[in-house]
């Protein structure tokens, strides 16, 4: 992977596939990402959407295709800042331990955009938070699109899809056509045809 922008494009992945065992988890994903856009990437547990991340991370070396990113920015900015903008005022002192589900992931999205990165990967971020805590954080993922940050996001919740710029259904390792519905995803999955597609 090689980190370069072009075109307002943030990332831009042309066959990506991965296997386990012998197992192919991910097949030949090719996808692009507007540069200041929120991208989800939406599919049920196991179709390959945390394998996709890692390698987009560069966590796992990718069996085969190529994409290129923009570098990130230098760190700027103060952690008190960013503490006072994510609610948490009054939390300075305390463990990230002890603090509840939705805030332990406000800091964390504090962590990771106190640098000011261009770039945001994240991997179904409000599994097992509340329902309030999660309108706060996606509130806050459209604030920080609102000021350029592209965002990358993976979920099975459909109400957090369709807070989304752009879709990406993946089931099975495999990309869907755009827009693929209920009703006509039969047929897109070559193998496992006995399985239908399934909006849950």
């Amino acid at each position: 992977m090689t980190f370069a922008p072009a075109n307002g494009i943030a990332i831009d992945v042309k066959g990506l596939s991965k296997s386990f065992g012998g197992r192919e988890v991910v097949h030949e994903l090719s996808m692009q990402v507007k540069r200041g856009s929120i991208y989800g990437f939406l599919g049920p547990n196991g179709s390959g959407k945390t394998t996709t991340i890692r390698m987009l991370c560069g966590l796992l070396t990718p069996d085969s295709g190529e994409g290129t990113f923009y570098g990130m920015r230098d760190p700027r900015g103060t952690a008190q800042d960013m503490i006072k903008r994510l609610g948490l005022l009054g939390r300075e002192g305390q463990l990230a331990g002890e603090l509840s589900g939705g805030c332990k992931q406000r800091l964390a999205l504090g962590a990771c955009t106190l640098p000011n990165p261009q770039l945001l990967l994240l991997d179904e971020p409000t599994a097992g938070v509340d329902p309030k805590a999660r309108r706060d954080f996606w509130n806050e993922i459209h604030a920080l699109a609102g000021h350029g940050l592209t965002v990358l996001v993976s979920t099975h919740y459909m109400d957090e899809a369709e807070r989304c710029h752009e879709i990406a259904y993946i089931a099975y390792g495999r990309r869907l056509r755009p827009g693929a519905s209920t009703t006509n995803c039969i047929g897109s999955i070559p193998r496992r045809r006995s399985r239908t597609c399934s909006s849950s």
